[in-house]
């Protein structure tokens, strides 16, 4: 029994050592495992740093320089516009051309009926053959009426000398004879006096009605087959049409606001140099200066508009500007996030067809350096960018924002000359980078 007992003590001390053998194999197994994962880490990540290079970045090198900032609008163009009809039909020539400039009194274009002033000027040179025709007409005519009266009256003269012979001979019935001849004779005459001035006074009534027919065809020359266009006032010409003369007009917007901006859709016409004009349409107009541009900006900005400084609206489009001031603000209240703002500046050439156009205000120039969004950086309440060292690594660098809009922002506090990266979204600090683009400009 004894034997027994101690036996079984024997046996459950070896299963105990046996099991806690195990678990000091498993132990150390693990132990081992994770000391080789943490030497395999430090290794791999050894081989990365010595043969995987830095990452590639795109940079901007700063430059501190007076910015402008502006803002971009859609602005409508509202403008007084005088129209032009001809009063006649014809071909048009342009003295003052597209866009150009005229002053009160100036002739500004001209119309031509060239086919009335050919058939015109053709009647004239037949009035003159047929007023030349009815003169020779009643000169011969005159010439052989006296030719028929030298005639008659040589007759008459015989005539006489025979009747007073046979009155002296006594021979009354041949005198009788000769005075019934001599009555005859008179009465020619009369008739041939009669049609003289008959024919004389058609003549000269047919050469009357000519003779007026060449002042009216002169007056007509002069009235019916030219036209010119005279400027009623100062202004810039155009000869482009497109149904919004007068609808958009200056005293519009001066007087009413459109918070609701219209909806514009034009064709525009143009009237070309040597095109056929008809009778009552408008050929060309004058717009007079200023031209007011009605856009909307956010009232984060009435500072700037409030203030009495000209403002320069840039079109980029057609790369060109003007000079322009602040008519007008109209205000919905302090709580509104627009303003309607009328600028008016003078007209530009290339813009007279528009009437909807997309532009940039410049508000003010900021000294500093201008930078994309991008490599904006907010760290521990800071803002900053990412520098790049002299070691070749990304820093972190604290700076002033001046002014931002939604494309970039105005910084100060950056040296002149420092690598600024453009893109900051998976930089950390102290990362090795490797510049892959410098832009040396302004953003």
């Amino acid at each position: 029994m004894l034997i027994r007992k101690i036996s079984e003590r024997r046996r459950q001390s070896r299963k105990k050592k046996r099991k806690l053998l195990k678990w000091a194999i498993i132990t150390t197994r693990l132990v081992l495992t994770f000391i080789l994962i943490v030497c395999l880490s430090f290794v791999i990540r050894l081989v990365v740093i010595r043969f995987i290079p830095p990452k590639s970045i795109q940079v901007i090198k700063a430059q501190i320089t007076e910015i402008p900032f502006t803002v971009n609008s859609r602005g409508i163009i509202f403008r007084n516009e005088k129209s032009y009809n001809s009063s006649l039909e014809g071909i048009i020539h342009q003295v003052i051309p597209e866009g150009g400039k005229v002053k009160k009194g100036e002739v500004v274009a001209k119309v031509y009926n060239y086919e009335l002033e050919t058939e015109l000027k053709k009647r004239r040179l037949e009035i003159k053959q047929e007023s030349l025709k009815s003169h020779l007409f009643l000169l011969r005519h005159g010439s052989r009426i006296k030719l028929r009266d030298k005639i008659l009256i040589a007759e008459l003269d015989n005539n006489i000398s025979l009747f007073r012979e046979k009155l002296l001979s006594f021979k009354l019935d041949d005198a009788k004879g000769i005075q019934k001849k001599l009555d005859e004779l008179v009465l020619k005459r009369q008739e041939l006096n009669e049609e003289k001035r008959t024919y004389q006074s058609e003549i000269a009534n047919k050469i009357k009605i000519l003779e007026k027919e060449n002042i009216n065809i002169y007056r007509s020359l002069e009235k019916d087959v030219s036209y010119v266009f005279m400027a009623d006032c100062d202004g810039v010409v155009s000869y482009y049409f497109d149904g919004y003369e007068g609808k958009l007009s200056s005293d519009t917007i001066l007087k009413t606001p459109l918070w609701e901006t219209p909806k514009i859709e034009i064709n525009p016409q143009k009237i070309r140099n040597g095109q056929r004009v008809q009778a009552r349409t408008p050929v060309l107009k004058i717009i007079e200066e200023p031209c007011y541009i009605l856009t909307k900006v956010s009232s984060d900005n009435r500072d700037y508009f409030e203030s009495k400084e000209a403002r320069v609206i840039l079109f980029p489009e057609y790369h060109t500007q003007i000079s322009a001031s602040v008519e007008k603000i109209y205000d919905k209240g302090y709580h509104s996030p627009e303003l309607l703002v009328v600028l008016a500046g003078q007209a530009i050439p290339s813009l007279l067809t528009k009437r909807e156009i997309s532009m940039e205000i410049l508000l003010s120039k900021v000294s500093g350096v201008a930078l994309p969004k991008s490599s904006k950086v907010e760290k521990n309440g800071e803002v900053g960018v990412y520098i790049v060292d002299k070691y070749g690594k990304a820093k972190f660098f604290p700076v002033s924002v001046k002014i931002e809009d939604a494309s970039q922002f105005i910084v100060e506090g950056l040296e002149d000359g420092a690598i600024v990266i453009k893109d900051t979204a998976n930089i950390k600090e102290g990362m090795e980078v490797k510049v892959e683009e410098q832009e040396d400009r302004k953003y």
